[in-house]
């Protein structure tokens, strides 16, 4: 399980390399909201490795800010990711790829790896009580009023 936390900068570790079959690949991530069925994808930052084999794991920078305008493509090369993903339980698939800017799983080449992802919101995801009708569903409150 990976865990991402609104308004900060997060390093994140994920199998990929092992499953790579492309000879130098950018990784697509696709994270899809479990309750809202909402779909975020993009390429985040993945920090270099300087050994001569592949890593155990590839390291990534995802940014969560919604203050600040999206980064989802070109991150390899310039470090700065920002995805204004909002808290919830997702499914994440990560794609090898030969495109730096292509963020459509469908024209992606291959699944490396599979996952699940906490994101926890600033309000720590506070449940909240509502009054009125039972039928009001509230899938997200950002400032949880």
């Amino acid at each position: 399980m990976i865990y991402l936390y609104q308004d900060e900068s997060n390093d994140v570790a994920e199998v990929c390399t092992r499953n790579q079959t492309l000879p130098d690949p950018f990784f697509l991530w696709s994270m899809t909201h479990k309750l809202s069925g909402q779909q975020f994808n993009f390429i985040p930052h993945e920090f270099g490795w300087d050994t001569d084999y592949p890593p155990g794991y590839n390291l990534f920078n995802i940014g969560i800010f919604t203050n600040l305008p999206q980064s989802l493509t070109g991150n390899s090369y310039s470090g700065i990711t920002n995805v204004h993903l909002i808290p919830g339980e997702y499914d994440v698939k990560v794609y090898e790829q030969e495109s730096w800017n292509n963020i459509n799983p469908k024209l992606a080449y291959n699944i490396v790896a599979n996952d699940l992802c906490q994101v926890i919101g600033t309000n720590e995801n506070t449940p909240t009580a509502y009054s009125g009708t039972p039928d009001v569903f509230i899938i997200y409150n950002e400032y949880n009023e």
